[in-house]
């Protein structure tokens, strides 16, 4: 396990373009939306239940699109797997952090927002109305600092 992320580590360099990151701003804002309407309504109502499955979906999208993003701006090695799972998506922050794309607190927080998802489906929307409502305003903070960390190109 250990060579294998050696090599990804050896295999990627950076994007030096600017990426376009409307979708995951798009992706976003719906997600601040839903949230805003899930904090309205009462557990077991339900718009409260709609709202748990429309954040769900846009957590996930939001989590997948960053990290295909974020893949593209570390290199080929990480691009070439969209939707990748736990251990690319982890690695992508990793290297991201280690080049100072991100923070490494910020890194960490990424890796914990993909934990919500590393549990079995029928246990995703407890686990999401359990635990994550809290982290969304963070999540949604972060989501909005990658994009304008991918968006700007670097200087050279």
């Amino acid at each position: 396990r250990r060579s294998h992320m050696a090599e990804m580590k050896c295999q990627h360099t950076l994007d030096m373009t600017a990426i376009d990151t409307g979708s995951l701003i798009r992706t976003t804002d719906m997600l601040e939306k839903v949230f805003s309407e899930l904090q309205r309504h009462e557990p077991g109502v339900l718009m409260h239940e709609m709202c748990v499955l429309a954040g769900l979906k846009e957590f996930e999208m939001v989590l997948e699109r960053s990290g295909s993003l974020l893949g593209r701006r570390m290199g080929s090695s990480f691009a070439s797997s969209p939707g990748a799972g736990w251990p690319v998506f982890s690695e992508v922050f990793r290297q991201a952090a280690r080049h100072g794309i991100i923070s490494v607190d910020t890194c960490h927080r990424w890796i914990e927002y993909r934990e919500v998802l590393n549990v079995p489906p029928h246990l995703i929307v407890d686990r999401f109305t359990e635990g994550t409502t809290s982290l969304l305003p963070r999540f949604i903070e972060d989501a909005r600092e990658l994009a304008k960390a991918l968006s700007a190109a670097p200087a050279e």
